[in-house]
This record gives structure tokens, sequence and C-alpha cells, in this order.
């Protein structure tokens, strides 16, 4: 059976000019996991930001969107749950589109 929907993980410099999708799973829990453990090294010393979107397939799959938005805490070396940034509240499917 296909999954209804997918958790896609984009990480992205403080600008949010420079991104990248290094993955995506079928479950919230899985992406969150890999995020909060820095697992793969998704920092990479240059990531400040990661939003985790679930996406449902379709083109620009705006509808029924939702995200999940972390920074980097350098003392803790793992991403940490924040609210979205003001800065990037009128972009969307940052993972895919």
């Amino acid at each position: 059976m296909q999954p209804e929907f997918i958790y896609t993980i984009t990480t992205m410099r403080r600008n949010g000019r420079h991104t990248r999708t290094p993955g995506y799973f079928f479950s919230l829990e899985t992406a969150q996991r890999y995020l909060e453990q820095n697992i793969g090294d998704l920092f990479e010393g240059t990531y400040d930001y990661a939003v985790i979107e679930k996406v449902y397939p379709g083109i620009y799959a705006i509808e029924g969107r939702v995200e999940w938005w972390y920074q980097f805490d350098m003392e803790k070396d793992s991403y940490v749950g924040i609210d979205k940034p003001d800065k990037f509240q009128r972009a969307v499917c940052w993972g895919i589109g």
C-alpha cells in the first residue's frame, strides 16, 4: 500500500536562500529523531534552520501541508523546535516545490 504523504526534511542557512532537502520519511517521529539527534550531520556547520513538512501527493502540494520548524543549538549539538521565523512566514513548499 502506498503512503498518503511523506515528511520532508529541508535545512537552510539563516538567509533562507541556500537550502537542501537531504531526505524524507514516512513517519514524523523518524524525521524528528533525525533532526533532534543531528543524525548524518544535517547541520554540516552551516544550516541554521530546518523544517519538516508533511507533504501530500500533487503539484505544489499546498493543501493539508503542515510544518515543524527547528533551529540548530550549538550547545546541544542538535536541532531544537521553534516557531516559524517571521522572515519565512510567506514561504511554503521548502522540500518540494
